[in-house]
């Protein structure tokens, strides 16, 4: 049975659409038939999730754009809005394919995060959503493991501290430059896994 699996197109094919991106790059490696057929479906799927990532990406980016332009006419509840819209651009890519946090810049995203995350912790009012807030640590427990910065150059060490302590460094306001980089810069042997089935 397994041999007919395995080189069967048409039942490949099948399985391999109801696979993650990442899942079919691996499985491309059981034998000569899943690299083939593996090749094709990968490609298919990487021009689908790479269309709907992209459509999210803008949608996060016209959301998020009057903040870091530093509107000081903005009010916390719009500063909550805001945050509540992105994390849920953030959390649609994840379903897309989680592995876009892990081969694309994430500087950006950090720079986003970091500023509208900033403002929520002061709006305890009637403005204030725990269910948006409850939802935003779900997302965050999601892709804070898979991303890290790509240029650390860039940045102020305050910078980095903001980023460090967003991805739940431990004591990272404490830190020097040389331990926020090394802690912030993605390691050449990491191993990344997709939550969702860790914790089903």
């Amino acid at each position: 049975m397994v041999d007919i699996v395995f080189n069967s197109v048409d039942i490949l094919e099948s399985i391999f659409h109801i696979m993650t991106l990442p899942e079919v790059a691996g499985a491309a490696h059981i034998n000569k038939m899943c690299n083939m057929v593996g090749k094709d479906v990968w490609m298919h799927k990487h021009i689908e999730n790479d269309k709907k990532i992209a459509y999210w990406v803008k949608e996060a980016r016209t959301i998020a754009q009057p903040f870091l332009d530093n509107k000081s006419h903005l009010t916390p509840a719009q500063y909550l809005t805001a945050q509540k819209h992105v994390y849920t651009c953030l959390s649609e890519i994840y379903d897309v394919d989680w592995s876009y946090f892990v081969h694309t810049e994430m500087d950006g995203w950090f720079e986003v995060l970091t500023r509208l995350d900033a403002h929520y912790l002061g709006a305890h009012n009637a403005t204030y959503d725990h269910k948006n807030m409850s939802n935003r640590r779900k997302i965050m427990e999601k892709i804070k493991p898979l991303i890290y910065i790509d240029n650390t150059n860039k940045y102020s060490v305050y910078k980095l501290k903001q980023f460090a302590a967003w991805k739940g460094v431990p004591k990272a306001f404490k830190m020097k430059r040389s331990q926020l980089v090394k802690c912030m810069t993605r390691p050449d042997d990491e191993v990344y896994f997709y939550e969702d089935y860790i914790h089903k």
